[in-house]
């Protein structure tokens, strides 16, 4: 099948899978590298190609500087020669730079203040570890035995203490308490503790959703305290009428009419008052 890519189809800066270059000279032959692919898979042209990777430089000042060197445009444009213009602007030490003592220290340090909780943290810590220590130890600035040492001390005292029992259990014959524990015994122990198919992993993330449901439950308590608590107080009070006599309008009238038939009885037609 004809391969029908152009330039538009390549991957937005910033994307998984795109060329970047950040500044650090120690990776740019990774960025063209990067790019040469990606730009090859997209069917770039040389004429294109300078201007297609200056998209992935990173910093503006890095864009700047790249775009003023002899071969990007103009009668002279050239991607080859413009490519060579952008490493012969960077030092062979740069571009070459090797990681020291000094990093691996600081990578140790930063790693021991986190406590690993799964499988795929103790092999990124690995991967890591391995990128600054294996040249430290081709170049002869630490022994094997010290990368051994170097890689323990990256982790967190608590996940010592676990990988520790676990190798005493795996190694109960043949550990001693004064043997240093090497990179393969520590992996085999932490894969073990911290895979998400090991019992203790499963257990302890049994225990952590246990506790959340205790924490969540004393929460709801709390909760329906404070409510109570806030609830309005609703206070009765009693009211009193003065029942006294009601006086009846009907009868007061009756009485009146009984009292006026009376007198009107007694009297007798020429008198005054009956008038």
């Amino acid at each position: 099948m004809t391969n029908t890519k152009t330039k538009t189809d390549m991957p937005a800066p910033g994307t998984r899978g795109a060329p970047k270059f950040s500044g650090r000279a120690k990776k740019l032959e990774e960025f063209w590298e990067a790019f040469k692919d990606a730009a090859k898979a997209c069917n770039v042209m040389d004429d294109d190609k300078a201007e297609v990777a200056l998209r992935y430089v990173k910093r503006k000042m890095d864009k700047r500087l790249w775009k003023a060197l002899e071969g990007y445009e103009g009668p002279k444009k050239n991607y080859a020669n413009w490519k060579k213009a952008v490493n012969d602007i960077y030092t062979e030490d740069e571009k070459d730079y090797q990681m020291d003592l000094t990093d691996l220290n600081k990578l140790i340090h930063r790693n021991s203040k986190k406590k690993i909780s799964k499988e795929r943290h103790l092999l990124k810590y690995h991967r890591n570890f391995i990128l600054v220590a294996n040249p430290l130890v081709t170049d002869s600035t630490i022994a094997p035995q010290q990368k051994d040492i170097y890689f323990w001390q990256g982790f967190h005292p608590k996940n010592q203490k676990a990988i520790l029992e676990r190798v005493n259990v795996l190694k109960a014959s043949t550990h001693k308490p004064s043997d240093i524990l090497t990179i393969n015994d520590v992996l085999e122990a932490g894969k073990f503790l911290y895979s998400s198919r090991s019992f203790e992993q499963r257990f302890r993330l049994k225990k952590a959703k246990g506790n959340e449901d205790e924490q969540r439950k004393k929460r709801q308590k709390q909760k329906g305290k404070a409510l109570k608590k806030k609830k309005v107080e609703v206070t009765t009070k009693r009211v009193s009428f003065d029942m006294g006599r009601v006086e009846d309008p009907e009868k007061k009238r009756l009485d009146e009419v009984e009292e006026l038939s009376r007198k009107l009885s007694s009297m007798r037609v020429n008198d005054t008052a009956y008038a």
